[in-house]
């Protein structure tokens, strides 16, 4: 229990020691802040997220583990220890491979599916998101709308009967007979 109440102070420490030293670097950024500066905060605040996301989603399960609360200790200890760089660790050894990796995995299985739930179920999007907008518009607006609609679909009109007729035209200066020579 008491490792408990420790970790959760660490998280709120960790949380402000972050806030912190981001308003430090803000603070200077007129006079210029160095790059690996800006870098080290930020891969602060993705391992915390990280961290943070883990623990909502997981903690439950892992919890029980026996020195699951001092390992976590260590690990936000350490944390915030700014010489040790673990944050840096951290990033480049499980978070950023294991961004990476979630995003080829999205890219392989959940992105088709998606794409084909767009192309299966679009169109009852559409017209569901089309009436919805419709009844949101008022009696002039709607009318407006209409005009400029039709004036559209004559312009496509146009357009197809034009190409249309340069199609013909093609066509019949093509057929031309052949003359024959005797």
């Amino acid at each position: 229990m008491s490792f408990y109440l420790l970790s959760e102070g660490l998280t709120y420490l960790s949380l402000f020691s972050g806030a912190y030293e981001s308003l430090k670097v803000l603070s200077r950024a007129e006079k210029g802040v160095e790059m690996s500066t800006l870098c080290r905060i930020l891969e602060f605040w993705v391992v915390l997220a990280a961290m943070t996301v883990f623990e909502q989603y997981v903690e439950l399960f892992v919890s029980w583990f026996p020195f699951y609360y001092l390992f976590k200790c260590a690990f936000l200890g350490l944390l915030l220890v700014p010489n040790t760089k673990f944050a840096h660790v951290l990033y480049d050894g499980f978070v950023h491979p294991g961004v990476l990796w979630l995003k080829d995995e999205f890219d392989a299985n959940v992105h088709p599916l998606l794409e084909a739930a767009v192309v299966k179920h679009g169109r009852w999007f559409h017209e569901k998101l089309l009436a919805r907008s419709l009844a949101l518009f008022q009696d002039d607006e709607l009318y407006a709308l209409e005009r400029e609609l039709e004036d559209k679909l004559t312009q496509i009109r146009d357009e197809l009967r034009d190409r249309r007729h340069r199609e013909r035209h093609t066509i019949e200066t093509h057929r031309t007979p052949a003359i024959e020579s005797s």
